[in-house]
């Protein structure tokens, strides 16, 4: 409002008495309102002054009124008064802006932008409460425009409208985001224009240039706003090529500008998946900008965009040996340089350097592969030990670290009592970051890495001091306060005190997440596949836990179980019970604390907290810890809150919840030889295993709940192999799927059997090749498998099976004459089983349950077949099974071996294919292609009656019941081919074929709206089969898609909805139409509803009358 004069009246805007004017902005823009009156004029349709708009087309006039605003922006600047004094000729200045920056004349539109990029500049944010967001649409428009300074003039414009235009949470340093800005620039095709932009540059130079540096920062400060753009800019091969190179540009700012907009692109998982088929253009960049000469900022996005490209699953693999070695020597420099720093008692303004450097080699050293040696090399080890445990040193000289490790081990308890102080000025996720990168470290330090940290004195010093401190801090959690020390003899023991004074030394500040994040390195180093890694950190544990009273536990095991018990509840975000849990599985690891534990209940405490952490869904994760975001850390907890247009696609090893997870993994190695477990092994072995599985309840609940963690697709992978490890204390091996449990019903079908094994006892065994061939080639005589798979194997591996062949198996002539392969596909086809004759030496109880795991993914063992069984398995390569049976602790970052029969759709299974499913399109005869199996001309899918057979109930109905059809060749399937392909697929692998290489909704919302429609349309018409084929699962999962991808374009439900009815899934449509009751009245204006059939409209009109009447 404006101010009164002192005679109480209102003084007009502009008016030279008014206080917050002087006389020089007063001229200005009374001669700037009068020169825009000559051009602005209220549209027809808008009368409201505050919607005029540009509409005079003479050039002169209009640079008159270029001239006009320019001069009133210089006067603005001067200006401290209240802007909401100068509502009106603001508001008319923008208006008038719109209209110019349209205009044809060149040096019209040139100047009008450069004059709006000062305006955006001097106003800001308060630019948007005069109508600043009406300069979108005009602006976007110049950067088709060939004179350069001119887009520059509207990129400078449009980044600070748009950059204005959000505001960021000081909470959690996240954007919100304006959906009235985003329809703008959508509307006007800004990512498009902006990419066309830096394609067509004419030379390479000029990417670097400034122009297209703004470009490139625009782009940034898009994606960083609106996540849903990032695959629409990383799907662009050329764009993403040039901002690479562009990384590499001798001008900083514009690597700068390349490496944000690379890093948003990057937390795309669409994107990464790009990227992974040629990532040669992206460590190049990375390599080039890890130069030591390169600013410190450079090096931090760098580090940034490296650890997002390394996290996802075998990336690392695809980098060379010698560029994986630069940037690990990289990442260790940028360690190093935090350390001097820190050790001279200097601020530093590189710990933000160091933080990605930390969360980079953490990201990496998580995979397994031969690339920890290079961080091993680099001397990552070393530098970790010096950041997190040497205390504050004096300037003078370097010391190394052996005269470092001697000061510890002489003066430890004093080194201890500094460290706090040392502790207290690094930041807490880096030292978080830090105890993790070496837990990876030890968990994947195999062979050559193992070696080199065993025979290094330096790294092995390191190695168990810092091992030895974090299983201090197990021992810590363990002990009650006030409790003693009774053995003050070991090496790592401390003059008698008490734990109350510890605590204050050092936990106050050493965060509870750290001490958490110690209790889970102890344990990452106890599973470890390094037999040195895991044998130290056991005897450190060890010495350490003798040094306290014989029955350290119960309190433990007291404060952990409370909560969980009656109706209280303890609050599972607690960093405390991770802690708890944390080193409860470490103690695991000890036998005889393994044996205190157990006798104390243990397993039936952690159990009751799997059990209500289920039942409950929580989701617990130790990221989400009370840590404040803020500082130098706030930034990478901003990036990885970013990943919200893929984040269904990438999945912690872990999981979501981290206390279901460290309950697991104590539970399957408390468990693991328990009285309880053998008593329920007594159970299993009595009665069925799928009866007990549907027992929810007594006796039944352990092994349900277990059974359901293994087999849940949906959960991390860590969970379900912590859950098949606790099966395997029950003598079920394996992970439970449908799939699975389909194929088992083949094991026993002679019908469709064509191999049939004889053992010397006279038993003999019957079974599929196909079935051998897609899960176990090792076990199919070599004369059965088909080029393809032999081709597969390397010379060792050819010779071993030629060894399992002739130890194991000796073919029997009178069957089939096994030296031509034609024979015995002459022989499968007719119907004859092959038979083959086992040597004397192998098992038939052992086959069986080979067979049995084959078939159906898990099986269920006596123990007095666990030897043969453990012999069987390693000779046919059964890796998963033969873990299991020799109770191998699950390695970290493991995937999950998948239940598929997927690789008979390929060439290696076209061999043995018996049956066509035809469908209803036909390619039409000019240009035909005959198929290289059939030689048919016509749309059609092969398949196996055996697969077909036992995933459905309808072919398995067909195929018995005898009449013409069931002996067909060919069945007619009345659907269009990828109908036929995706139903297919289904069968084979368990899972819905993904829209694209990546299942999210980045790629989806820039599918283009006919693909997406024809998309649905397809998973309509595969619910409608699966509804004919009795396949419900199927069925649901097209269901459940469909709602999905629709709730993300409303518009679409229309035509779904018809084809929908057409179909007669009238259960989707009756969903469709709730989905859209909210929408109803603008969609009905729009027209939307204009082809809909009128039986449907009373649906959707139903459905909205229905939930209007709930409101009230």
């Amino acid at each position: 409002m404006p101010r009164k004069h002192r005679d109480g009246q209102h003084k007009p805007l502009g008016s030279p008495q008014h206080p917050n004017f002087d006389d020089r902005l007063h001229q200005t823009t009374q001669r700037m309102q009068a020169t825009l009156q000559l051009g602005l004029r209220p549209p027809p349709s808008l009368q409201q002054e505050g919607q005029r708009r540009w509409f005079n087309s003479d050039a002169g006039l209009q640079l008159q009124a270029v001239r006009a605003i320019s001069a009133f922006v210089e006067a603005l600047s001067k200006f401290s008064g209240n802007w909401s004094s100068l509502q009106a000729p603001l508001e008319e200045a923008v208006a008038a802006l719109q209209g110019l920056l349209g205009a044809e004349n060149e040096q019209v539109f040139t100047n009008a932008a450069d004059v709006s990029s000062r305006l955006v500049a001097l106003l800001g944010s308060l630019l948007n409460g005069f109508g600043g967001e009406r300069l979108v649409i005009p602006l976007v428009s110049l950067l088709s425009r060939p004179k350069l300074s001119t887009i520059l003039s509207a990129v400078t414009a449009l980044k600070g409208i748009i950059e204005m235009s959000t505001l960021r949470d000081k909470r959690t340093s996240l954007i919100n985001s304006s959906n009235s800005m985003w329809k703008l620039l959508e509307v006007s095709d800004a990512l498009g224009n902006i990419a066309n932009v830096i394609e067509s540059a004419p030379h390479e130079a000029e990417i670097g240039g400034p122009i297209y540096t703004a470009l490139i920062d625009l782009l940034a400060v898009i994606m960083e706003r609106w996540p849903k753009t990032r695959y629409s800019v990383g799907s662009r091969p050329k764009l993403r090529e040039i901002l690479f190179r562009c990384c590499s540009s001798v001008d900083d700012t514009a690597a700068h500008a390349a490496l944000r907009s690379s890093t948003r692109i990057a937390l795309c998982a669409g994107v990464i998946g790009l990227i992974r088929k040629d990532p040669r253009d992206a460590w190049l960049a990375i390599k080039n900008c890890l130069n030591s000469s390169k600013k410190c900022s450079i090096r931090v996005a760098a580090l940034h965009l490296f650890a997002l490209l390394g996290g996802f699953s075998a990336f690392s693999l695809l980098i060379d040996e010698q560029n994986l070695e630069f940037v690990s020597s990289c990442c260790v420099r940028a360690l190093e340089d935090t350390w001097i720093c820190y050790r001279r008692k200097q601020s530093t303004d590189m710990e933000l350097l160091a933080i990605e450097a930390a969360d980079a080699i953490s990201v990496l050293l998580l995979q397994t592969g031969k690339h920890h040696i290079q961080f091993v090399r680099a001397g990552v080890l070393k530098v970790i030990f010096q950041i997190l445990l040497c205390p504050c040193v004096s300037k003078e000289g370097n010391t190394s670290l052996e005269s470092e490790l001697d000061t510890m081990h002489d003066h430890d308890s004093q080194a201890i009592n500094e460290l706090p102080l040392f502790a207290k000025k690094q930041n807490p996720q880096f030292r978080i970051f830090l105890w993790e990168t070496f837990g990876w470290l030890g968990a994947h330090c195999k062979g050559e890495a193992q070696e080199l940290i065993k025979k290094d004195i330096e790294f092995a010093h390191a190695f168990n001091k810092l091992a030895s401190f974090a299983c201090n801090y197990v021992v810590r959690t363990v002990i009650r306060r006030g409790q003693r020390l009774t053995s003050p003899k070991d090496m790592h023991s401390r003059s008698l005190y008490r734990e109350d004074q510890l605590d204050k030394s050092i936990s106050i500040h050493i965060s509870d997440q750290e001490a958490a994040q110690m209790c889970k390195t102890t344990l990452i180093l106890l599973s470890s596949t390094s037999e040195y890694c895991s044998t130290t950190t056991k005897v450190l544990l060890d010495n350490q836990l003798q040094q306290y009273a014989e029955e350290p536990f119960t309190f433990l095991l007291d404060a952990l179980g409370l909560g969980y018990k009656e109706t209280s509840k303890v609050k599972s975000e607690k960093v405390l019970t991770l802690r708890r849990l944390w080193t409860l599985s470490s103690l695991s690891y000890l036998q005889e604390s393994k044996r205190k534990l157990l006798d104390t209940n243990g397993a039936n405490v952690v159990f009751i907290i799997i059990r209500e952490h289920h039942k409950a869904n929580v989701r617990t994760t130790f990221g989400n810890s009370s840590l404040p975001i803020s500082g130098v850390h706030g930034r990478i907890m901003e990036s990885k809150s970013c990943k919200s247009c893929c984040s269904h696609v990438i999945q912690k090893w872990e999981g979501d919840d981290d206390v279901l997870f460290a309950a697991l993994s104590a539970f399957a190695r408390l468990f693991q030889g328990s009285v309880w477990a053998k008593e329920l092994t007594g159970i299993v072995q009595q009665g069925s295993v799928y009866q007990l599985v549907k027992n929810q309840h007594g006796e039944g609940e352990v092994i349900s709940l277990l059974w359901k963690l293994a087999g849940d697709k949906d959960a991390a992978a860590g969970v379900r192999w912590w859950a098949s490890s606790g099966l395997a204390c029950l003598g079920l091996y394996g992970f439970p799927s449908k799939l699975g449990e389909n194929s088992k019903k083949m094991l026993t079908d002679s019908v469709l059997s064509d191999l049939t094994f004889v053992f010397a006892n006279g038993n003999s065994l019957q079974c599929h090749a196909i079935m051998l061939l897609a899960r176990c080639p090792s076990l199919l005589p070599l004369l059965l498998q088909p080029d393809s798979s032999k081709q597969k194997l390397s010379r060792s591996d050819e010779y071993d099976d030629l060894i399992l062949q002739q130890a194991c198996m000796e073919y029997n002539d009178n069957a089939v004459d096994p030296r031509t392969q034609y024979s015995i596909d002459k022989a499968v086809k007719r119907g004859d089983p092959v038979k083959v004759q086992a040597s004397a030496r192998l098992s038939y109880e052992a086959t069986k349950y080979i067979l049995e795991f084959i078939y159906a993914g898990v099986v269920q063992l006596n123990a007095k077949n666990l030897t043969e069984v453990k012999l069987l398995a390693k000779r046919c390569r059964l890796k998963t099974l033969s873990g299991l049976l020799n109770g191998e602790t699950p390695t970290w970052g493991a995937a999950i071996p998948q239940f598929s029969l997927a690789s008979l759709l390929g060439d290696l299974g076209y061999q043995l294919v018996d049956i066509v499913l035809q469908a209803d399109t036909c390619i039409s005869e000019q240009g035909a292609e005959k198929c290289k199996l059939c030689k048919l001309t016509s749309d059609h899918v092969h398949a196996h009656r055996l697969v077909l057979s036992s995933q459905c109930e309808f072919f398995e109905a067909l195929f018995r019941s005898g009449m013409r059809d069931s002996a067909e060749q060919a069945i007619q399937v009345h659907r269009r081919k990828e109908v036929v392909v995706k139903v297919v697929y289904y069968l084979y692998c368990g899972k819905l074929l993904s829209l694209s290489e990546v299942d999210g909704d980045c790629a989806w919302s820039h599918l283009g709206t006919q693909k997406q429609l024809t998309y649905l349309q397809q998973l309509v018409e595969l619910a409608e089969l699966a509804e004919e084929w009795l396949l419900e699962d199927l069925q649901q999962r097209c269901f459940e898609r469909i709602m999905h991808y629709v709730r993300l374009n409303l518009y679409l439900c229309p035509e779904v909805m018809s084809h929908a009815a057409t179909s007669g899934q009238g259960f989707i449509v009756d969903e469709l139409a709730e989905i859209i009751a909210p929408m109803y009245t603008q969609m009905q204006n729009s027209g939307a509803f204009d082809t809909l059939e009128e039986e449907l409209k009373e649906i959707v009109r139903t459905a909205h009358v229905r939930m209007s009447l709930a409101a009230f």
